[in-house]
């Protein structure tokens, strides 16, 4: 997962519990340090307020996506 994180092509990591994140504090740290040295998206399923910002960006996502599109529909 790291590989795949250090060459872009990971957005977001998405786990049951922020307890499964590593083995220790040392070691959960570290990977905490490199999902934001890489803007890596950390969502943990049993944090209501984590799940409910990602719906957030999502949603805000979606609307940006369909703007863009209507905008392009209309100057073609």
């Amino acid at each position: 997962m790291l590989d795949e994180i250090r060459a872009g092509n990971v957005a977001t990591v998405i786990i049951k519990d922020q307890r499964r994140i590593g083995r220790d504090v040392v070691e959960a740290g570290l990977l905490k340090r490199t999902f934001d040295e890489y803007h890596v998206r950390f969502i943990a399923a049993n944090d209501p307020e984590a799940v409910e910002r990602y719906e957030n960006y999502l949603a805000s996502r979606r609307e940006a996506y369909h703007r863009k599109k209507q905008e392009s529909e209309k100057t073609a």
